[in-house]
């Protein structure tokens, strides 16, 4: 079984409608299971890239930048986000992890079924497959 979960609300600014709407709690589970057809896990691309942290990001409130009542007062607690440059750098990385995928498994595209992104909205995973 693989779980996952996510607490946004409390750094959440509902003000800001660039951010509130798309940001929220959510879990999610999975089970997997063995099969007849001996497929099994057939790939993952796991990656973590800090380089866009500019366009996303909690400005205080951890070690480097500890909470004040003064960061708190500015909303420096809260996530900020330019979301033009977030959305255009999800879609290209989707697109290169999905091209990394196919190519480490010698899998045409053209015979490929179905693939199971991860993002974060049905967007960028549109987006992506244009």
């Amino acid at each position: 079984m693989v779980i996952g979960a996510d607490k946004m609300s409390s750094i959440v600014n509902y003000t800001d409608r660039s951010t509130c709407v798309i940001f929220g709690d959510g879990a999610g589970a999975a089970l997997f299971e063995a099969t007849q057809n001996d497929f099994g896990w057939e790939d993952e691309y796991l990656r973590s890239d800090g380089s866009g942290r500019m366009f996303l990001n909690i400005k205080a409130g951890g070690s480097l930048y500890p909470t004040s009542e003064e960061t708190f007062k500015n909303g420096l607690h809260n996530l900020h986000q330019d979301g033009k440059s977030v959305f255009k750098y999800a879609v290209s990385e989707m697109a290169n992890a999905t091209e990394e995928i196919l190519k480490r498994n010698n899998i045409d595209p053209e015979k490929l079924d179905y693939l199971v992104p991860h993002q974060a909205n049905k967007r960028i995973i549109e987006a992506t497959a244009n």
